[in-house]
């Protein structure tokens, strides 16, 4: 029973057992990214919908400012007696030129700009209100005024973060597949090198399942190890960019955040990589023992 548990055929004196797990490694780690990279856009894609999808915003051009007041005061009116609007309220002036800094810069927006009055208009959750029926209602008691229902541009950035997404999760099934390669060249090279061991294997009548098992834990091991190693080093590289990411506004700017879905990809990354690497390398064994005469 001893005989049976220890290894027959010795793969670690191979020189890619010694490199396999950093290879490993290195392709672990570029899956943990792109893997964190598709988290945070699905995270933030959610937050946008929801921050979004409940609020409008009513903007009256810039004019005479007395003409202005009065429309303002007209929609504002109008809107908290609407049906499905939970408040609307206008914003002041140093609300909106701080919303204008950040693109025409901190100390430009001065007083004689043409700075239009804005309103916050927040819509009750659960309730349907016809925007076009309403900015129609709007212009009727403010011909200045138009409604922003964010929609077109919502929709837009969505789609450039789900484009994004799509690539992400295309950079690591490209990872896999790599590594997929890169397993199936080690195994072979660990047969090629190991081949008279194997014939003498066949002789004595060691079934394919034995031969294909002995390369298949030596294999599980070397995944394993290159998969800790990578998702360690990806998540100190994470862990930077978290930090660097909440000195920034998170509006428009994703804020990478270890959430309970990243943690479980995180922490199940390892065992996949080991296990792809086990599958593989017994895949290519027993094809490879089939065509043995």
């Amino acid at each position: 029973m001893d005989l049976l548990r220890r290894p027959i055929v010795y793969l670690s004196d191979h020189p890619s057992g010694r490199l396999l797990p950093w290879v490993i490694a290195v392709m672990a780690y570029l899956a943990a990214l792109g893997l964190a990279g598709v988290v945070t856009l699905d995270q933030s894609v959610a937050k946008w919908r929801t921050a979004l999808s409940h609020t409008v915003t009513v903007q009256i051009a810039a004019g005479d400012e007395n003409a202005r007041d009065t429309e303002r005061d007209a929609v504002v009116k109008l809107l908290n007696n609407t049906d499905g609007v939970e408040s609307a309220l206008p914003m002041a002036k140093s609300e909106v030129k701080a919303l204008l800094e950040p693109w025409l810069g901190a100390g430009n927006v001065i007083d004689d700009l043409p700075i239009p009055t804005l309103i916050d208009v927040k819509l009750a959750a659960g309730r349907n209100v016809d925007l076009d029926a309403l900015a129609g209602k709007i212009r009727d008691v403010a011909p200045d005024a138009e409604l922003d229902d964010h929609g077109s541009w919502l929709q837009r950035f969505i789609n450039l973060a789900e484009n994004a997404e799509f690539i992400a999760a295309g950079i690591v099934t490209l990872v896999g597949l790599a590594t997929v390669a890169i397993v199936i060249f080690a195994t072979r090279a660990g047969m090629a090198i190991h081949h008279d061991t194997i014939e003498i294997l066949h002789l004595i009548g060691a079934k394919d399942s034995f031969i294909a098992s002995q390369f298949q834990r030596h294999f599980l091991r070397l995944g394993l190890k290159g998969g800790l190693i990578g998702v360690a080093i990806a998540v100190l590289s994470l862990l930077g960019l978290s930090r660097l990411s909440f000195g920034l506004e998170d509006a428009l700017i994703p804020k990478l955040t270890f959430s309970v879905t990243l943690v479980v990809v995180l922490v199940a990354l390892p065992l996949l990589a080991s296990l792809l690497t086990m599958i593989t390398a017994r895949q290519t064994v027993t094809s490879a023992l089939g065509r043995m005469v």
